[in-house]
């Protein structure tokens, strides 16, 4: 690839340290020096080449010679974003070769208006490393180059019953790779290969076997950002590939069709939202240009030529910076298809403690929406796009919070659906710190959103169901589509809390539905007086007795070995 040099991938020496961006996702144009270990730094917009000066939020970037001190840096010309306004978040910072994982600053940041359109984040950092470089970034990065050394791991972690199938979809502008995942087990296939569409798929590698199995779509970062996708798409794929039965029944029931990076040159070249021509491609599913947004193309004709009428699911991961739960984005349908379609919203709160279900979004104007900054419509997105051309009911956006979610609940225990006995599981959390990265909690989105449709389709071997007074999921959603009845009846834009719900509807089989709803414990999270901590009550998962453990797995991408999180 013969690649354009970026202004903002780039070395600077401002009297003493030096600064560098010139690296895969790195944002740093300028940075001066303003007083004793003070700085004062410059990050470019979002598609500069273009000339355009709006989404300036991502920067990443690394600094050389620092000492034993306290610094700090400001940036100068950052976007109103309201993830910057909140008292409890703060950029994340790394050494190298000294520290392994992305860490929170823990000192103060401010954020200030500056000029008219601009305004200031600053941040102290108290350096107590020497000979490293630390690096700073707005949440963990997770670049272009991250991504192929772990789809290399995660296919030689496969097992030997799985298919781990990878193909280049389509070419990026800038000539990157869009590939194409097929994950599933091995009997869920004919002899007989997938079309090879004219344009896509560019190496002479043969197109995977056709399955016989319904098909769960998956994509990812079309907004380049947006890190914490990746990282629940990781907890997602390491579920798919592990030996927990939960794994084995997605395997055997599904065929996983996933695109883990919708938009390479955006994460590459340091982008927080759009492409190099400074296009949201996630407004151009409707029409998409082959020639101009090669990706979105792709997936639209893979998806409608290809795999239409065996598509089941389809989940577009992203991250949002003005909230702090885990919600989905999902379609206004007509009744009952729409109890059909909420379920899986409300399925998602009751298997994670990280999900709000009342901080979905259904409504009929989240379809039609424009963008404040573009004023391009929501039409566009793959989540109502693809509702409108194959009329998919399980057709959702998954958002996640860059750091730990308002409030936690409680979840019920698995019951091993074989025995009917409870299969206790490990501690997740004791005491909890708000962090933008955290292992334990991506893992357990990312298995929820998978064993959410397993409860669906009645085949979770380890289900939370039983364990809740719904008990079925049919008698889950008899609750849902009466709460949605009830907030018809109530007139109100937004979801009714679960002490409102029988005052709007005096039927008794729903009060009786409403009265267990409300008996859902809650716990709250709350501030307590040192570095804007917060801890809570502990939640307990007991130990799993069952053959496999039923404990969350991460991968160790430095060693390459499975590690139970405990």
């Amino acid at each position: 690839m013969d690649l354009e040099k970026l202004p903002h991938q780039c070395l600077i020496n401002a009297e003493g340290l030096v600064f560098f961006s010139d690296f895969d996702s790195g944002n740093l144009i300028r940075a001066v020096k303003v007083g004793h270990n003070q700085y004062e730094l410059w990050i470019a917009p979002d598609a500069i080449n273009k000339g355009l000066n709006y989404y300036r939020i991502w920067f990443y970037f690394g600094i050389r010679g620092m000492k034993k001190g306290s610094y700090r840096f400001t940036i100068m010309n950052v976007s109103n974003f309201k993830l910057f306004t909140s008292p409890l978040y703060k950029p994340v910072w790394r050494a190298v070769p000294g520290s392994s994982e992305w860490q929170r600053v823990i000192q103060t940041t401010t954020f200030t208006n500056n000029f008219a359109s601009s305004y200031k984040f600053s941040w102290n950092f108290d350096c107590n490393l020497v000979d490293n470089e630390i690096f700073f970034a707005l949440a963990p990065p997770y670049s272009y180059e991250h991504l192929i050394k772990t789809l290399d791991l995660y296919e030689s972690l496969c097992p030997n019953d799985c298919v781990f199938y990878r193909e280049i979809l389509a070419k990026s502008l800038d000539g990157r790779n869009v590939e194409i995942l097929t994950i599933s087990a091995k009997k869920n296939f004919t002899n007989e290969r997938e079309e090879k569409e004219h344009g896509f798929y560019p190496t002479n590698y043969p197109r995977c076997f056709k399955s016989t199995k319904p098909i769960v779509f998956i994509s990812c970062r079309v907004h380049p950002g947006e890190t914490p996708s990746s990282f629940m798409l990781d907890s997602i794929i390491q579920m798919l590939i592990s030996k927990d039965p939960r794994g084995m029944s997605l395997r055997n029931n599904f065929v996983f069709k996933i695109v883990p990076m919708l938009n390479p040159d955006g994460v590459a070249r340091g982008h927080f939202r759009v492409d190099q021509n400074g296009i949201n491609l996630n407004r151009c599913y409707a029409s998409p240009s082959m020639l101009d947004q090669p990706s979105i193309y792709a997936t639209k004709l893979y998806i409608e030529n290809t795999i239409g009428n065996r598509v089941c699911f389809y989940l577009d991961l992203h991250a949002h910076g003005s909230r702090k739960s885990c919600f989905v984005f999902g379609n206004c349908l007509d009744m009952p298809k729409q109890a059909d379609n909420e379920l899986y919203g409300k399925l998602l709160e009751m298997n994670s403690p990280f999900f709000d279900y009342f901080d979905n979004d259904f409504t009929e104007k989240n379809m039609t929406a424009k963008d404040p900054k573009d004023h391009h419509s929501k039409e566009g997105s793959g989540r109502v796009a693809f509702f409108r051309s194959i009329g998919l009911i399980y057709c959702y956006t998954v958002e996640a919070s860059y750091y730990i979610p308002k409030g936690l609940h409680v979840v019920a225990p698995l019951v091993n659906m074989k025995t009917g006995r409870k299969c206790p599981e490990t501690i997740v959390v004791e005491r909890y710190f708000v962090q933008v990265y955290n292992r334990h909690m991506f893992v357990d989105i990312g298995t929820s959103i998978l064993t959410s449709i397993l409860d669906i389709f009645k085949a979770n071997p380890l289900s939370r169901l039983p364990a809740t007074e719904y008990k079925t999921v049919d008698s889950l959603k008899e609750y849902v589509g009466a709460f949605i009845q009830s907030r018809k009846q109530s007139k109100l834009k937004k979801s009714l809390s679960r002490s409102e719900l029988p005052k709007v509807n005096t039927d008794k089989k729903f009060m009786d539905i409403a009265k267990k709803s409300s008996k859902l414990p809650t716990m709250m999270l709350k501030n307590s007086d040192r570095n804007n901590e917060l801890t809570r009550n502990t939640v307990c998962r007991f130990k799993s007795s069952y053959k496999y453990s039923s404990r969350p797995k991460t991968i160790d991408l430095k060693y390459k070995t499975q590690k139970c999180i405990g």
